[in-house]
């Protein structure tokens, strides 16, 4: 199909494109507007001591090497494994002592993240509450440094910064998903109707006989109801 047919199909459909995605994307409006609720992160940033180290000072003044990454890197996937764990949760569902908020209720709330190529990492907390989020974040630090000592007997994580609570909404992918249901709506109406018509082997003008077949069109007998 050359540029100009394909325009003049577009054209011709236009009608159809236009309400299809309008009404995708009122819907996915209205499905996501009703369903958004505000959310809150805290963050707690925490520092991980490598055995090569024995204090944040030594640490930062000393640089730190390709092996150094790869060890905190590797702790990091550790703790983000414990951090999450039945043990964890559980004991800082108790500590919060909070109706409603159990191990099931944080897993889905806390997250652990390295920063950059450092030692710190930080733990963050997302919930409604921003005096929730905060609790949260601060209490589930010092839980996770005391399993930290217990299970491994050594006191290589500390906390630098505890969490305050956060008076900005963080941002929500409304916007997004809104606009993602607008351009699936009316890339997918277009290439339907594409496909459909390139599926219709009905003649309609006779420069496609021309073009299909490489003869001249003599006539054309008029479509007329004849009573």
């Amino acid at each position: 199909m050359e540029v100009k047919n394909f325009i003049e199909l577009v054209y011709k459909r236009l009608w159809i494109i236009l309400l299809v995605t309008f009404i995708a994307t009122l819907g996915s409006a209205y499905i996501n507007l009703k369903k958004k609720t505000s959310s809150y992160e805290a963050d707690s940033k925490l520092y991980i001591l490598t055995q090569k180290y024995n204090s944040v000072y030594t640490q930062m003044s000393s640089g730190v090497s390709y092996d150094d990454i790869m060890v905190s890197k590797q702790l990091i996937m550790d703790y983000k494994e414990l951090l999450k764990s039945k043990m964890v949760l559980d004991a800082t569902s108790k500590e919060l002592n909070i109706p409603g908020v159990d191990a099931n209720y944080l897993e889905g709330k806390v997250s652990l993240n390295g920063i950059n190529s450092s030692n710190l990492i930080m733990l963050s907390a997302i919930d409604s509450s921003p005096v929730k989020a905060r609790n949260i974040a601060n209490t589930l630090a010092n839980v996770f440094i005391n399993k930290v000592k217990e299970l491994t007997n050594e006191d290589n994580v500390g906390i630098v910064d505890l969490a305050e609570t956060p008076t900005i909404q963080i941002a929500t992918s409304a916007k997004k998903n809104i606009a993602m249901a607008f351009m699936i709506a009316l890339l997918g109406t277009i290439s339907m109707i594409y496909i459909f018509d390139q599926l219709d082997d009905t003649v309609r003008k006779p420069e496609w006989v021309e073009g299909e077949f490489k003869l001249k069109v003599l006539g054309m007998i008029p479509m007329k109801d004849i009573k």
